[in-house]
């Protein structure tokens, strides 16, 4: 027996550590027909890549076991979301898996100013035409082009209606404003639609046809007819010998942020600012044994801002509880950890993740918190759960993310349910069989709250859903995802519910 068991031993061990391999075809996701020259990768810890020949046909071998994100690259395409992560066991031998890719179009033209003159620099982007959302049926290509010295743009997009947006990313300007008795203003650009509108509702819409180019696309840029603005003030705890800066960031029209140094006496000035919402950090970059730190929003309207002071600090503390409900508590994978997951508009600070072990009271307390906008994270997640709320200092924070400015001790709670609900199917093709890959979207309102991928027998789940009204629904290559969300039959889950729902792809595998 003993030697029985220890052959078994050996065997899993054996099997374990065996590599696997893959095999596929990379096919145009419209005609069917195979694609050559297109880089297909694994990547995750390890990375894999190959090329498909001329039958589309491509193979990696020696993989080894994991879960992996799939991508596939060619010029003048774009990926299908089908298929974009695998998980792959010890010693499997995947042969038939599908890679599907669109025929992408190019939007190009140019950037001019108000008298016909290129400008460069500016960042293009496109923006599908309101209601219609960016179909998840196709992976984008970053929608933005940033203008040549010939003040030129090419935009590589699905296809769709868009509306083309630019404006005068490069907001401020360190220093004083300028002062001028030439008669002659300051001249800053505002954001500006296509051809020459100031405004969404004014746009023209310009459509993108899969595979045709659409060139001569020409934005005339509207100036700002406001007085620029200027912020001036101090910067109060750097020690004598350390440097800093000063971040102002246009929440707005998400402006690139504008970088100061902390001059002498701790001053600083930026001009040539529009009016609108900023974020403001200063921030010590060299000289000091720990980082500091300190984070504020202002509103500019018709005035400059001077005297504004920025204390530094180290980074805080934040302490709160954990509160669960509607099923036991017990997790046999151990202590849970809170997380703050840097989001939002605190970007341009950088990542600032922290976390804590919760205690058996379900109280927390977190160090070396930084100030900026965070999501809130609970880990390990049960099977079930859903946060049912998140709370700082008593109010409720949207989408659990959180806003820290470092001048308190914030309480944070929350609140996180048990009883979530499940709902699982399978999806078909046409003849009954299994339709792998397919994607099942979970709607409330108009924001996604699930979504996932039929695995390889048709079959799909999704967990810890929070008790509500919902739209559930899948989606087929080359199906509006505005119209198929709107049409979904509108579902209500409560408390530990378990809800089989089956879906027919319409397809043939």
């Amino acid at each position: 027996m003993r030697r029985t068991v220890i052959l078994l031993s050996m065997m899993s061990a054996s099997l374990a550590a065996q590599p696997a391999s893959i095999e596929g075809t990379v096919v145009d996701q419209t005609s069917g027909k195979p694609l050559e020259r297109v880089h297909v990768r694994l990547t995750a810890a390890e990375a894999y890549g190959a090329m498909s020949d001329a039958s589309g046909h491509f193979s990696m071998a020696r993989v080894s076991p994991g879960k992996y994100q799939l991508l596939a690259e060619r010029t003048g395409y774009l990926q299908a979301a089908d298929n974009t992560t695998l998980t792959i066991k010890a010693g499997q031998q995947l042969t038939d898996l599908t890679v599907k890719m669109a025929r992408a179009s190019t939007l190009a033209g140019r950037v001019v100013d108000p008298y016909g003159d290129p400008v460069a620099d500016m960042v293009v982007q496109a923006a599908l035409v309101p209601p219609a959302k960016l179909s998840p049926s196709l992976i984008p290509l970053g929608g933005y082009s940033t203008t040549d010295e010939r003040g030129e743009f090419h935009l590589l997009v699905g296809p769709g209606k868009y509306h083309l947006h630019t404006g005068d990313w490069r907001s401020g300007r360190i220093g004083p404003a300028e002062v001028r008795t030439d008669g002659t203003a300051e001249m800053t650009y505002a954001p500006t639609y296509y051809p020459n509108a100031a405004s969404q509702e004014r746009a023209a819409v310009v459509e993108a046809i899969a595979g045709r180019d659409l060139e001569g696309l020409e934005i005339r840029l509207t100036t700002v007819s406001q007085h620029l603005l200027t912020v001036s003030g101090t910067v109060t705890g750097l020690p004598e010998g350390a440097y800093g800066m000063v971040v102002l960031y246009r929440t707005e029209d998400q402006t690139a942020p504008t970088r100061v140094g902390i001059g002498s006496e701790s001053k600083f000035t930026v001009s040539g600012l529009t009016p609108g919402v900023y974020e403001v950090a200063a921030i010590s970059n060299f000289g000091t044994r720990k980082s500091l730190v300190a984070r504020t929003k202002i509103h500019l309207d018709a005035s400059d801002l001077t005297n504004l002071e920025l204390s530094l600090n180290e980074p805080g503390e934040l302490g709160g509880t954990l509160e669960t409900f509607g099923g036991s508590a017990t997790d046999a994978q151990g202590k849970r950890m809170v997380r703050l997951q840097t989001a939002g508009e605190s970007w341009f600070l950088g990542e600032h993740n922290a976390s804590a072990a919760v205690g058996a009271d379900g109280s927390f307390r977190m160090m070396n918190v930084w100030p900026g906008t965070f999501r809130v994270a609970v880990d390990p997640f049960p099977e079930n759960a859903y946060l049912q709320s998140v709370e700082l200092d008593g109010a409720v924070a949207a989408d659990g993310a959180i806003e820290l400015y470092g001048d308190h001790l914030p309480l944070l709670k929350i609140t996180m349910g048990l009883d979530g609900a499940t709902i699982s199917g399978k999806v078909v093709d046409q003849d009954g069989g299994p339709s792998q890959g397919a994607r099942v979207y979970l709607m409330a309102d108009s924001k996604e709250i699930g979504a996932t991928s039929s695995s390889e027998d048709g079959t799909y789940a999704l967990k810890g859903i929070r008790p509500g009204k919902y739209r559930l629904f899948t989606l087929h290559s080359g199906e509006n995802f505005a119209a198929k969300s709107d049409g979904a039959e509108e579902i209500e889950l409560r408390p530990g519910d378990r809800i089989t729902k089956d879906f027919t792809d319409g397809k043939k595998q």
